[in-house]
């Protein structure tokens, strides 16, 4: 398990990632944008095959900002 928390635009993200096989991965994307009441709050859960030989950092963030684009 592996823990990515950053900041994008207005979000707050954290994703945390699983190792469901050698190649699949899944990853629980929550992000914030602003605070108390009239915050805006999302979570995605989402599998995906990681490309072998690919920074698995950059991986996340890219498949973060994807979910975080069209779901908004």
């Amino acid at each position: 398990m592996q823990t990515l928390k950053y900041q994008t635009g207005i979000w707050t993200v954290e994703a945390v990632f699983h190792e469901l096989s050698e190649r699949s991965r899944m990853a629980i994307i929550t992000a914030v944008a602003g605070r108390g009441e009239g915050a805006i709050r999302s979570k995605h859960t989402v599998v995906f095959d990681h490309a072998f030989g690919r920074d698995e950092v950059e991986e996340a963030k890219e498949l973060a900002q994807r979910v975080l684009k069209h779901s908004h």
